[in-house]
């Protein structure tokens, strides 16, 4: 699958591409963004950076959807920039690496034109005559004007990618119909080849992670000797923890995972949280205390064991409430940071074993009810750092509400308010005497078909 023609035209419009100034800084509202749709948002995380593409189903819905197939089975994991050329395109998606390679799925029709209809959310560009130019989404297209739709029989007109910096093309062969796996980002802008490739989507951040990839030369058709891959790809709505490392795992302390790049140096694409070290505590939250250590209580919220300022305090403070904060027991699940407080974004870790030293230091957000066992028995690290080598990893995770009713599981857990949890925390009470803490508190839970679990 040689993209020979591609080739041809690099040495064809080798000139250089023109520097335009930014335009003046202008008043902005709410109104004038456009969230992007997650099925149509491309994730392409590199050693350079991450490239965020958005995907135009309207100019090549074919296309669109083998990108999204093969993105989601992580078909692109791992696959080389093989041919780069600067200020023309960066080349991948071929398992090889020589070009040549391809998916197992049937070469894609041409999709180089589309039919455009007035919803298409097109925004055209003034012209004096003949054909428009325009934006379709992020997508810069040509098409006929919109008074034409009138004499089509589907009230449509023909519209055309443009290949601009930035745009998302499909490689192919001689064959217009050769298109499989591969596919090209723009770091120039080159005419010639509108209307013979296929373009279907566009650059929304990151263009400076592709002009930062190694390039080869247009005298050896930009073939890269040690070419830079794409470590992780997949579209923003699948689920982004799928297939994740547990990289960083410490016997008796913790078990890490989250970064895409596997290294504990990548998030998503979601800006940074702002710390919740601690949090307000009010008498309309279910909290049940269980000892009462000087000047503070421990109990539970839900399963999360918390430590909170005592009751009484709440009439002396302006919201009647006071400060709590979760405890880092075994099970616990805490958000990992960077240095600074309000630096955390997609990595978390779960608590193999207490550690009171990470209380009020790092976010608790929940808590193993079933599993910990599991947690434990993670490939650990032996050296310092806790980064494994060959890691386990996460294959799937959701949200349980988001899998199908024959796939959720019904989990049941004690309930702290009952009697038979003060049994419980009394018999712990008695069994560790002045050595008791929250953390040795088990809770009971079930886990069974939904059909048989208890009312709340």
């Amino acid at each position: 699958m040689g993209f020979k023609l591609l080739a041809a035209t690099a040495v064809l419009m080798a000139g250089a591409v023109p520097v335009l100034a930014p335009p003046p800084a202008v008043a902005q509202a709410a109104s004038d963004w456009r969230t992007v749709a997650p099925e149509n948002l491309l994730v392409i995380d590199t050693a350079k950076g991450r490239v965020l593409v958005e995907l135009s189903p309207v100019a090549a819905p074919n296309h669109v959807e083998r990108i999204r197939t093969l993105a989601d089975q992580g078909f692109y994991d791992g696959l080389k920039f093989h041919r780069v050329i600067p200020n023309f395109m960066a080349q991948t998606g071929d398992p090889q690496g020589t070009g040549q390679g391809g998916s197992d799925l049937p070469d894609l029709k041409a999709e180089f034109t589309f039919r455009r209809g007035a919803d298409a959310g097109f925004a055209a560009l003034p012209a004096a005559s003949g054909p428009v130019t325009g934006l379709m989404g992020t997508l810069p297209i040509q098409t006929q004007p919109d008074a034409q739709m009138m004499i089509t029989a589907d009230f449509k007109v023909v519209g055309g990618g443009l290949f601009c910096t930035g745009v998302l093309g499909m490689a192919r062969a001689g064959s217009p119909d050769s298109a499989n796996s591969q596919f090209f980002l723009m770091t120039g802008e080159r005419d010639i080849l509108n209307g013979q490739y296929t373009a279907f989507g566009r650059v929304l951040s990151g263009q400076e992670a592709l002009r930062a990839l190694k390039a080869g030369s247009e005298a050896d058709d930009g073939k890269v000797a040690d070419p830079d891959v794409m470590t992780r790809v997949r579209m923003a709505s699948r689920g982004f923890y799928d297939n994740l490392a547990w990289h960083r795992v410490i016997d008796w302390f913790m078990a890490q995972t989250g970064d895409p790049l596997g290294t504990g140096d990548g998030q998503s694409w979601y800006p940074d949280l702002k710390a919740e070290f601690t949090f307000r505590r009010g008498p309309d939250m279910a909290f049940t205390p269980v000892s009462a250590p000087a000047g503070s209580l421990t109990g539970f919220v839900g399963s999360v064991p918390v430590e909170t300022q005592p009751d009484a305090l709440m009439a002396g403070t302006p919201d009647h409430k006071v400060h709590g904060w979760g405890v880092y027991c075994p099970g616990v699940a805490g958000m990992a940071r960077d240095e600074g407080n309000d630096t955390a974004n997609s990595q978390f870790f779960l608590m193999r074993q207490p550690y009171p030293s990470l209380d009020k230091r790092y976010t608790v957000w929940g808590r193993v009810v079933s599993g910990l066992d599991v947690v434990r028995s993670l490939k650990a690290s032996g050296t310092p750092d806790g980064i494994v080598p060959d890691p386990d990893r996460m294959t799937r995770v959701r949200v349980a509400s988001d899998l199908p009713q024959a796939e959720r599981p019904a989990v049941a857990v004690i309930n702290t308010a009952s009697p038979t949890f003060q049994t419980l925390a009394q018999r712990a009470r008695q069994a560790r005497g002045a050595d008791f803490s929250i953390c040795d508190i088990d809770l009971p839970v079930q886990v069974m078909p939904a059909s048989t679990a208890p009312a709340a």
